[in-house]
């Protein structure tokens, strides 16, 4: 028997994960909406949403923030989401105006 062995970059095993996670949810959407009724959803109302933001939300014990259309997650942001595995979930409405 002949095997093989192909060495892959860091980036394309992401690229190859991040796709195979995308299919298994577009396939199987109630995975991730289980995740957030047990964890909850933190709403997000500020035109930024920063790593403090996101790290609050960890400190809460939630596995999802909501954002408003239109507001800037900075770079740092979102790394620290992916880092703490939390959802970031864009609204369309528009943020209230208080």
């Amino acid at each position: 028997m002949i095997y093989s062995c192909h060495v892959i970059d860091e980036k394309t095993l992401e690229d190859i994960v991040r796709a195979v996670v995308q299919k298994i949810l577009t396939e199987h959407p109630h995975l991730i909406q289980r995740q957030h009724e047990q964890g909850g959803v933190v709403q997000h109302y500020d035109r930024v949403l920063s790593e403090e933001d996101l790290i609050m939300c960890r400190k809460q014990g939630k596995h999802a923030i909501r954002v408003h259309k239109g507001t800037i997650i900075t770079p740092l942001a979102r790394d620290r989401a992916r880092d703490l595995r939390i959802d970031v979930l864009v609204s369309d409405e528009p943020p209230p105006r208080f």
